[in-house]
Order: structure tokens, then sequence, then C-alpha cells
């Protein structure tokens, strides 16, 4: 991550193009909310799962961009700071007036996906905190849909020995299309990774087990791990490259511990 304290040469010779790359995706927000609107820019993570112009999956990524270039803005190149900052708060104003229910973000503003909790919904943050951007969203909403995601996508799944499904509904129903219903090895480390750095070590190796007792015990994966799975072990493209997400879960260190952790 490139802050500027010793790389200020670099910093200035490429802050043209972040600088570019940023507005030209400001053209695709819909009025003054600066939120970029998903369906129009880029590939949605969720092919198989529909989705309105306001979701998580792109404007949880959407919202990373504003502290990237605070921080990028911050030191040889000032002149743009106060302009950055407002749009990534009324970006995260927006985001949570649209998205979050008071437990969970919603996956996105359909009625029909009123009560569909995705596993993913925090990527966003995840890679934030990786790169030590800091909060997108108050660290109280992380934490409730942290445990909400555990209670229903990893326990509720397989009876919580096959991971964190992609999908799941408030009242324990698995969405119910193609990825909804899939286990994805990568997401499902990425979401470990995060609990972990908030100090939910149980909850990220609890999650984290599910994977293994898939891969190694009662599917016998092995070193042919695929992308995903569903419910009843059906597999898709072995050997991928997505569950080399392992490493973060070592990468990651606690940034807070939960009370009585």
């Amino acid at each position: 991550m490139l802050t500027g304290s010793k790389d200020k040469a670099l910093l200035r010779e490429t802050w043209p193009a972040v600088k570019d790359a940023i507005q030209y995706l400001r053209q695709f927000d819909s009025g003054a909310e600066f939120r970029r609107t998903a369906a129009i820019l880029t590939r949605p993570m969720m092919i198989g799962w529909s989705k309105a112009s306001a979701h998580i999956p792109a404007d949880c990524g959407w919202q990373r961009c504003g502290p990237r270039r605070k921080r990028l803005a911050r030191s040889p190149i000032r002149r743009r700071r106060r302009s950055i900052t407002s749009c990534f708060s009324r970006g995260q104003k927006t985001y949570i007036g649209k998205l979050w229910n008071g437990e969970y973000f919603r996956y996105d503003t359909e009625p029909g996906n009123q009560d569909a909790i995705q596993t993913d919904q925090l990527a966003g943050q995840w890679y934030a905190n990786m790169l030590g951007l800091g909060d997108l969203v108050p660290h109280t909403m992380q934490v409730s849909a942290l445990k909400t995601i555990f209670d229903h996508n990893v326990m509720r799944f397989g009876n919580g020995t096959m991971g964190a499904v992609n999908g799941m509904t408030t009242n324990g129903t698995i969405i119910d299309n193609p990825e909804g219903k899939e286990v994805w090895v990568g997401t499902t480390e990425a979401y470990a990774a995060l609990l972990k750095s908030e100090g939910m070590k149980a909850e990220a190796y609890k999650t984290l087990w599910g994977l293994y007792n898939v891969i190694y015990v009662s599917k016998g994966y092995w070193f042919r791990t695929p992308e995903s799975w569903d419910i009843n072990g059906n597999f898709r493209a072995s050997m991928y490259m997505r569950p080399s997400a392992i490493w973060a879960v070592e990468m990651v260190k606690p940034t807070r511990e939960l009370p009585g952790k």
C-alpha cells in the first residue's frame, strides 16, 4: 500500500492515473448519491444472482476507493483531499441508508432479496482491513453483520460442517439460485479472515473447519480442492485458484478484541 511516507516519487507518477480511473467510475453514479451503479460497469461477482443497481458486491468495492484515494491524496498531493473525503462520506451514507437493515447489509434493494444474507457482504471491509484503510462502515455494523452471517450461512448450512454458503435467508432457507446455494472456498476463507481480524477467533476457525471437513474428510477432494460445492457436495472447478485465499487468514492480525474473547 503506497502511503507517500517513503514512496513519494512513485506516488506522484501514479496519482494522475488513479485520479482519472476514479473520475471515470463516478460518471456511472446515479444523481448526487455517489454510489456506483452496479449493473453498468463491472462483472458482478454473482452472475446468477439477480440484483438491483444498489447491491453489496459492487457498492462495497466502490466504497474501498474512498479511503485509498484519501491516503494517496494526503501526502504529496493535497489539493483534492476535501473533494475525495466528501465523495466517500456521501457514498457511505447512501450505502448504509439503502442496504443496512439493523442487523446486516441487504444483498440489494429488491423486495425479493429482502431477507437474503450474503456471506460476502463485507468483502470490501476485509480488503480495507488488509490494507489498513480503516472502517468503511461503522464497526458496530460490521460485528452485527459478521455474527448474522455466522449464525445463518455457517451454522444453518450442513449444521456448521460445510463452510459458509453464499446465500441464506433469515428463516434458514438456502437461496435458490446457481451461486447463492454454493459454498465458495475463497469467499469462506476471506470471511474467516475478517472474523479473525475482529477478534472472533472461535467463529473464524469453526468456519474454516467446515472447509477442512468437506475437503479432507467427508468428500475427499484433497489437492483437487474445487471452487465451490453445494449442500450435497456436488462441486465445480476442481484444482481452483481461489482457495489460495487461505493465506489471508495467516496474514491478518487481530485489529480488535471483542469483550469476552
